[in-house]
């Protein structure tokens, strides 16, 4: 019985440190990127994979997404209004910015989340062998 409990609570106790004293939060699907990306406004600034020279080509772009699902995206004066949600199980953020913009056209899709931080939230696309890495960045 003795031995019992002392297995026991050197189980509770290893628990308890990495739970307290690590970083799992990250390991958690409860974590949201919405409180983080409707805080003002972003840019992007990188995609890899298929469409390795868009980084410069969404660099003039300003992202404001709303929290009831709004996407304002400008440059240099015009507006493009868009569509935005979360999935929060699968961790996953859909972008909708129509076809008006073959720019903006090319992140019309499901975003995997993979960073969520204060400054920058991190997603990434898998299509086929290609990844498509896009880092969301604040500007404020």
């Amino acid at each position: 019985m003795n031995q019992s409990f002392l297995l026991f609570a050197a189980k509770c106790s290893v628990i308890f440190y990495f739970t307290a004293c690590t970083g799992i939060d990250h390991l958690t699907l409860a974590k949201s990127a919405s409180p983080v990306i409707t805080k003002g406004a972003w840019k992007a600034e990188l995609i890899e994979g298929n469409n390795a020279g868009t980084p410069s080509l969404l660099s003039v772009y300003k992202f404001v997404f709303g929290s009831n699902g709004d996407l304002k995206v400008s440059k240099n004066g015009m507006e493009t209004k868009g569509n935005w949600s979360e999935d929060n199980m699968s961790k996953r953020i859909t972008i909708d910015l129509g076809n008006t913009d073959p720019v903006l056209g090319m992140l019309n899709n499901h975003w995997n989340v993979e960073i969520i931080a204060n400054d920058q939230v991190s997603l990434m696309n898998r299509n086929g062998l290609a990844a498509e890495n896009l880092k969301m960045t604040s500007l404020n």
